[in-house]
């Protein structure tokens, strides 16, 4: 399984997606993947993977996002995701903006930034509690609103 994480450059040099808190601690790490299909199993590994390298700080939050769905774990120790979402369940309406046919990681990083920074700065909880409910269940939200989140630089 390892061989299939690192295989065709997958391992980021940095994360692609960082969230902090209002008071500038770093709450959350956000890796995007354009992989269909990739299993909870090979998105373990691959958190492992980025972990074990050191290409990912240890922080209490740490969430994967592929087209299909969006893995959360919680706690710099758990080796299994707290949660798992159906991606268009979990961006909702930024989902819907997301061309069917595209293969961009670049896009779907766009659109995951764009709702962490709506989540983060714009939402009331009345819309936080009915879009991302699970985020709230996490205790992430709280961690987050009011903070701001930064995307890696373009290579």
């Amino acid at each position: 399984m390892a061989d299939a994480v690192h295989r065709g450059g997958t391992m980021p040099s940095t994360p692609d997606i960082l969230i902090f808190s209002p008071d500038r601690q770093l709450e959350a790490v956000v890796e995007v993947k354009n992989r269909r299909n990739a299993g909870e199993e090979w998105a373990i590994q691959f958190r492992r993977n980025l972990l074990a390298h050191g290409l990912i700080p240890a922080v209490e939050y740490f969430l994967l996002v592929f087209p299909d769905t969006v893995y959360l774990w919680r706690g710099k120790e758990a080796e299994r995701p707290a949660a798992s979402i159906p991606t268009p369940e979990a961006l909702g309406r930024f989902f819907d903006v997301l061309p069917t046919d595209s293969s961009s990681e670049s896009s779907l990083e766009l659109v995951v930034s764009s709702w962490l920074q709506t989540l983060t700065a714009s939402m009331t909880e009345e819309e936080i509690a009915e879009v991302a409910k699970w985020l709230v269940d996490a205790g992430l939200y709280e961690r987050i609103r009011g903070g701001h989140v930064e995307r890696r630089p373009a290579a």
